[in-house]
């Protein structure tokens, strides 16, 4: 759940590191007094992290987040999104955020079923929920608009809902199948 943060944190310590590293080293050249540039060093550590750490995480936020294509699987490049995205997916768009993202991609429905059933053969033991014997009911507009209504995507009438063995703390993913279309659109959720 705090992943987004993490690669932001690690990038604006180690700049920071290197600000005061360089400080002191500068001291020396300078015959300044290197306790009060290690001090005055710690204090802009202390003042800057946070909002450069907003920065730094505003700068990589705009290249991992927000919506992209991909021809196939295979292009997609991100294990995060790979875990739920079925491998036989195709002209994919991908809308990523960070706890999760929304998926429109073209399958068969035969893809898709075994698809599904290699993800419940693999993590149905530690699942919280059962599988379903069949899959649900074709879904409704407002289920629609609830998952996908910012995306501008088309509703599909006849999509039928699958889902995926849903962890304990909450991850897994919910697809929505047109068979008459041949197109899924798929809300994952990780933690």
């Amino acid at each position: 759940m705090l992943w987004p943060f993490v690669l932001p944190a690690q990038i604006t310590f180690w700049c920071i590191i290197t600000v005061m590293v360089i400080s002191l080293i500068a001291a020396s050249v300078f015959k300044w007094s290197r306790r009060r540039t290690l001090l005055a060093g710690l204090m802009f550590a202390m003042v800057a992290f946070i909002p450069s750490c907003k920065v730094i995480m505003d700068l990589l936020d705009s290249r991992r987040f927000g919506v992209f294509e991909y021809a196939s699987f295979g292009d997609v490049k991100d294990f995060r999104v790979e875990r739920y995205l079925p491998t036989a997916a195709k002209g994919i768009t991908i809308e990523k955020y960070p706890q999760g993202f929304r998926a429109r991609f073209k399958i068969t429905e035969t893809e898709l079923l075994a698809y599904l059933d290699s993800a419940w053969a693999k993590y149905g033991a530690e699942a919280i929920d059962k599988r379903q014997t069949k899959a649900a009911a074709v879904a409704d507009l407002e289920c629609h608009q609830f998952n996908f209504g910012e995306s501008g995507w088309p509703f599909l009438k006849d999509a039928v809902e699958y889902r995926s063995p849903t962890a304990r703390n909450g991850a897994g993913f919910f697809i929505w199948y047109s068979p008459s279309a041949g197109i899924a659109y798929e809300r994952a959720g990780y933690w």
